[in-house]
């Protein structure tokens, strides 16, 4: 589900407390793929109880490479 065969950027959504995860959206570029995974990790920090449990969002380039995203004090 990380590599795009189509040459996109990929944000997924994984619920560490049940393990689901899904594909979020694509993107074009690494800065919007990274971006988004960021803002979402985030905004789903606002209502965990604990950070081993939250949902978090990676960012992967078209190769299946992590490129962030689900830092919890990372700013930007």
């Amino acid at each position: 589900m990380r590599k795009s065969d189509d040459g996109k950027y990929k944000v997924l959504g994984i619920d560490k407390f049940d393990g689901d995860d899904w594909l979020h959206e694509t993107y074009d570029t690494a800065e919007e793929a990274l971006k988004e995974a960021r803002e979402k990790t985030k905004e789903a920090m606002s209502s965990a109880s604990d950070k081993s449990i939250a949902t978090v969002f990676y960012a992967y380039d078209p190769k299946g490479n992590y490129l962030g995203g689900d830092a919890w004090s990372e700013d930007g």
